[in-house]
């Protein structure tokens, strides 16, 4: 199987499937497209998770586990286009640390988390 411990990985718009587990140890798990199947993607250790080229979306068929570290901009309140989002189809566990950069500044009071109901399965929105 498939394991990374440096470098990166960057998604182009594209597709890529497994059905076996996909560890990322070091190095990171970028870009935007999606990686199909109902492989585990963990991201621990050192490694990085970056959805987006400023900002965009990373979708995970299987389930995504992230001890490593989180990247994402938050620019507004559109996901994908002015925010970064991971999404995964099956069971999300999150730990580790979140770096946030912030492109713009909310008008109102930061919301929390929203998983509702018009979120992707296991996804969480940060509307400004």
């Amino acid at each position: 199987s498939f394991g990374q411990t440096a470098g990166r990985l960057e998604l182009v718009g594209g597709n890529m499937s497994t059905t076996r587990p996909l560890p990322v140890t070091g190095g990171q798990l970028t870009g935007t497209g999606v990686i199909s199947g109902l492989g585990a993607v963990t991201v621990s250790g050192s490694a990085q998770t970056r959805p987006g080229t400023s900002p965009g979306q990373i979708t995970i068929g299987g389930t995504y586990t992230q001890t490593g570290t989180l990247v994402v901009e938050l620019n507004g309140p559109a996901p994908g286009t002015q925010y970064d989002q991971v999404v995964a189809q099956g069971a999300v566990a999150l730990g580790g640390t979140l770096n946030v950069a912030l492109g713009a500044v909310p008008a109102v009071a930061a919301q929390p988390v929203n998983s509702g109901a018009s979120a992707p399965p296991n996804s969480a929105a940060i509307p400004p």
